[in-house]
């Protein structure tokens, strides 16, 4: 029986050779003015998702008004998702639209709106597993359908730009885990457990946050990523975790060909928070203290 990983694989790419194939697929790198700086944001536009956004990616609602899950419900919202695997308490579905490799939605079987450690544990699992970046659009940080928690994976080799730039500093350790600082613009935590204790503590203190942010495995390694909304002002479109990771999926053609590295930085800095301000040490020091609280 072929592993979970392998028949991911070969289904998008059966789906993806079928429905991509008369795709107009436009790809760019966003870097900064100065030179000595590595940081860099990638943009994408795909003319098939632009298309999914506008015919697809429908809200619908039944007969008493109330919206229907389209992650429970991808047949009957005519969303295009295809059910593709289950493995534990997670359900694989296939964006057969998106330009992203692998792109699948990984949702809990139980329609509930919050986390729980068994799913951030199994979603690191796969993601060392299958090598792919697994990411999740929380409430208020980009989520589609905030009442059924889910995440998303995409296969991009090294992982999403922000996670590939250098080390700042360390900012906690313990005998378990290691609590890094990014060098980018908006604050990231990089969490390196080596056990299931660092595991355990680092998962429940990520259940604990009432705050919007983003969680992004890859690895084997955690990113937080703290947020304070959705969408950028002057902005007619979201940021999911994918975009504060500096992974932009344009909707339209407009919108990638005006998008500059300026632009997007400035949209970044609007709705995550800042690297080295008061507000990023304050969530790291909150973290930090709950962290410590975690029965081991």
């Amino acid at each position: 029986m072929p592993d979970l990983n392998t028949v991911l694989r070969e289904t998008w790419e059966q789906v993806h050779g079928q429905t991509m194939k008369d795709d107009v697929c436009k790809r760019k790198i966003l870097r900064p003015e100065d030179p000595t700086k590595r940081q860099y944001l990638t943009v994408i536009y795909s003319q098939n998702i632009e298309k999914w956004y506008l015919t697809q990616a429908i809200p619908q609602f039944d007969a008493n008004g109330k919206q229907i899950c389209f992650l429970c419900d991808p047949e009957e919202t005519g969303s295009g998702l295809i059910k593709t695997a289950k493995s534990d308490h997670m359900t694989f579905l296939l964006h057969p639209r998106c330009s992203a490799i692998c792109h699948y939605l990984i949702l809990t079987d139980e329609h509930r709106p919050n986390p729980k450690v068994k799913d951030f544990r199994f979603l690191r699992e796969f993601s060392t597993q299958c090598g792919s970046s697994v990411f999740c659009n929380m409430k208020n940080s980009g989520a589609s359908f905030e009442p059924h928690f889910h995440a998303q994976s995409i296969f991009v080799e090294n992982g999403l730009p922000a996670i590939k730039n250098e080390i700042t500093g360390i900012a906690y350790t313990n005998p378990h885990l290691t609590i890094r600082r990014l060098d980018f613009p908006i604050q990231i935590m990089e969490i390196s457990t080596i056990d299931r204790i660092g595991q355990n503590q680092v998962f429940n203190t990520i259940c604990q946050i009432d705050r919007p942010y983003n969680p992004l495995f890859y690895n084997g390694v955690t990113y937080v990523l703290p947020r304070i909304k959705s969408f950028p002002n002057n902005a007619n479109f979201k940021f999911g975790a994918a975009e504060v990771f500096g992974l932009s999926f344009c909707k339209t053609l407009e919108e990638y060909n005006a998008t500059t590295y300026d632009q997007y930085l400035d949209h970044l800095l609007d709705v995550a928070v800042e690297s080295g301000s008061s507000a990023a040490l304050d969530f790291e020091a909150w973290f930090i203290d709950q962290l410590e609280k975690v029965s081991v």
